[in-house]
């Protein structure tokens, strides 16, 4: 019995060891779980994009744990780190649900934004379909580069996730793995769901730029074109969509309940699309915190 135990454990060791993630400390803080940075050169993307994964308390190699993988990656964990010193409080949201057994433990990848963040987050596809002047002339002025959007999709589907994959246990099949955003990191992450829907089962999108104001609406047809000639079997996916009521997400509110009619009039409904709208909700991160809860339920409840 005693060699049987030890032989269990060089075994259990030996996988660990294997299984040890190649990503460094950071002093980026948590509150639960653990968090390790990693960096990756993309060539088509043609940048070093860095992202930090969080891993939940009782992570466990022998356990295959569904990831979410989130933009604005400096954003979400420690506010003390953020330029506005406002942070989603991911590991605090994800940590409760995860201990008071509301959601199944998830796997956070948190990709950092880089100072080209308006143009990764704006796919050329998007942009093809916006006529010359109006709202891309206005766009064009703030989006100063190439749009790469549909790059930076690409460096997560073929560059970062076989990396998390590889050094973390996941379970990678795509009923496992979800894209979130806020803001362009929610117009980026509706274009994800859709590029991809062989990868992503679910897409998180909140208070999502759907236009520059209620007056510009040719960002919001774009997208409207794209996502329906290019939407993600209803048996298979989910969306979760929100907006506040205050600056900027009260320029996005008529976009926002076009894009949930047009999503219900493509097979979506209350099983697989969730559209809440939250008076007095200002574009900050510490009212995305407030409500992250929600689509983490919606996606990951037990």
């Amino acid at each position: 019995m005693k060699i049987k135990f030890l032989l269990l454990s060089v075994i259990a060791i030996f996988l660990y060891s294997c299984s040890s993630p190649s990503g460094i400390k950071t002093d980026t803080q948590v509150s639960s779980g653990k968090l390790l940075r990693h960096y990756v050169f993309d060539e088509a993307f043609g940048d070093t994009l860095t992202f930090d994964v969080w891993t939940p308390d009782g992570y466990s190699i022998f356990k295959k744990h569904p990831v979410l993988y989130m933009h604005d990656g400096q954003m979400l964990f420690d506010a003390d780190k953020c330029w506005n010193h406002k942070a989603w409080e991911m590991d605090d949201a994800a940590g409760r649900l995860i201990t008071s057994d509301s959601i199944t433990p998830i796997i956070i990848v948190g990709i950092h934004n880089l100072p080209t963040r308006l143009c990764d987050y704006m796919p050329a596809q998007y942009d093809s379909l916006m006529a010359e002047g109006g709202e891309k002339a206005e766009m064009d002025k703030l989006f100063i580069g190439r749009k790469r959007g549909g790059e930076y999709v690409s460096a997560i589907v073929n560059t970062i996730k076989p990396i998390v994959d590889d050094e973390y246990s996941t379970n990678p099949a795509q009923e496992a793995t979800a894209i979130m955003g806020s803001s362009m990191g929610g117009l980026i992450s509706l274009y994800a769901i859709c590029a991809y829907p062989d990868v992503f089962s679910s897409a998180i999108c909140m208070s999502t730029h759907f236009s520059t104001s209620t007056e510009r609406e040719e960002l919001a047809d774009a997208m409207y074109k794209y996502t329906v000639t290019h939407l993600p079997d209803p048996a298979t996916h989910k969306f979760y969509f929100d907006n506040g009521t205050m600056p900027c997400d009260d320029a996005y509110i008529p976009f926002f309940f076009k894009m949930a009619e047009t999503l219900k009039e493509n097979g979506y409904n209350e099983s697989n699309l969730l559209c809440r709208e939250f008076p007095g909700h200002w574009h900050s991160e510490e009212y995305w915190a407030s409500r992250v809860n929600i689509p983490l339920k919606f996606i990951y409840s037990k």
